[in-house]
């Protein structure tokens, strides 16, 4: 019996100490172990923001089929993050053109039994996945001819505020730069290499250093396809040619660059974490 009150002891001062000292983000040496032990909630998951690029331009690979993948890969982590945002953008011809959907926010509680949330985050994911798919297809059904402006619109992009504890940019795209600034992705021969490509853009102020910071840019459906405009063609060198120069304007702008012929990777999103189902 004194074992068992020794041990209940011990439990009620490890409880009363968990919520001493720490932070959200750096929670006490008490509230970990109490974690680590099941004693005290798991901690909750950082948020984040998601901003999902769809470039509809003609022969592109933003469809009605590669943003319904994209959605159904992220909306998930939003759900299972209360907190977290979600935002659609679609590339115009022009900067001025590009439009930013209604914002779609986690709203999903992580708490009760367990089918509980699942059946309340299949009702989020699935009104989600409709509500974007609504507002995308106008610009879908009928792509509008002309530029490009991958790089000025992720510019913009990286201006828009963020309230999250982390945050990620998709871009959903076939990296085919067509503007002005960037040049042409599509038919210049050669491609500019890529320091002169960092520099035209940080001459015109497109993607300065730091508007990137901390932020990770996943460039997906980056893959060969027909080009329409006559004497211009996709090559596996000009594609991987095209990986650099982003390559080169992302790190510039203090981001992390990954590429994808496919649909992007949920893990790579949001990493699972010691516990996670």
């Amino acid at each position: 019996m004194k074992r068992v009150a020794v041990v209940g002891v011990a439990i009620i001062s490890l409880l009363s100490l968990a919520g001493c000292g720490g932070d959200a983000q750096h929670p006490s040496f008490f509230t970990r172990v109490g974690r680590s032990v099941g004693l005290t909630d798991p901690a909750p998951r950082p948020t984040i923001t998601l901003d999902i690029v769809c470039d509809p331009s003609k022969d592109g690979t933003c469809t009605a089929d590669s943003l319904a993948a994209t959605l159904a890969a992220t909306l998930p982590v939003i759900a299972e993050r209360p907190g977290s945002e979600l935002r659609l953008w679609i590339i115009g011809p022009d900067l001025a053109s590009m439009k930013r959907m209604p914002p779609v926010k986690g709203t999903v509680s992580n708490t009760g039994n367990a089918a509980t949330v699942k059946a309340a985050t299949a009702r989020f994911v699935e009104g989600a996945r409709s509500s974007c798919m609504t507002a995308a297809q106008p610009a879908l059904v009928a792509p509008v001819k002309g530029g490009s402006p991958i790089a000025e619109s992720l510019a913009m992009i990286a201006m828009a505020p963020v309230h999250t504890d982390l945050r990620s940019i998709i871009v959903i795209s076939d990296a085919r730069q067509v503007s002005a600034i960037g040049g042409d992705f599509e038919c210049d021969d050669p491609l500019p290499s890529p320091p002169s490509f960092v520099k035209a853009l940080q001459r015109a102020r497109v993607l300065p250093p730091g508007s990137l910071a901390g932020t990770r840019v996943f460039f997906t459906f980056m893959t060969i396809t027909e080009i329409s405009r006559k004497g211009c063609a996709e090559t596996l060198d000009r594609l991987a040619t095209m990986r650099d120069l982003w390559t080169a304007a992302i790190e510039a702008a203090g981001g992390t660059p990954q590429f994808d012929t496919g649909v992007i990777d949920t893990n790579a999103i949001a990493p699972k974490e010691k516990g996670d189902n």
